[in-house]
């Protein structure tokens, strides 16, 4: 990762690079890659190392503050990055296990209606 982040800025590329990230901070991270994204012209690399889950067919990053079980609510879904860089050219890279949902290890999102 670090000589990626090299190469890219070497190349002028404006790169946010974050490492073992608690919930919180991850949104955050997020949150500040997707502002650079508000101009046009602008290319997306977004690159994730790290644990992950599938509950159903979405897939989920796990900050490294999650507790077992997995629970979605405190862990990012993949999908929140992708709708964030979608509107630009974009690749979009996640290097991570992805253990499935039916695994006792995760426990499902909460019901938002309730």
């Amino acid at each position: 990762m670090y000589e990626l982040a090299k190469a890219l800025r070497k190349h002028d590329f404006k790169v946010l690079s974050y490492i073992n990230l608690k919930y919180d901070k991850m949104l955050g991270s997020f949150d500040k890659f997707a502002s650079y994204l508000n101009f046009s012209g602008v290319y997306a690399l977004f690159y994730y190392s790290g644990h992950g889950f599938l509950s159903g067919d979405k897939p989920y990053l796990v900050p490294t503050d999650a507790t077992t079980p997995l629970e979605c609510d405190k862990c990012i879904s993949s999908l929140c990055v992708k709708s964030c860089i979608e509107t630009n050219p974009s690749l979009l890279i996640l290097d991570s296990c992805q253990i499935h949902g039916t695994d006792h290890s995760v426990k499902p999102p909460a019901d938002k209606k309730k």
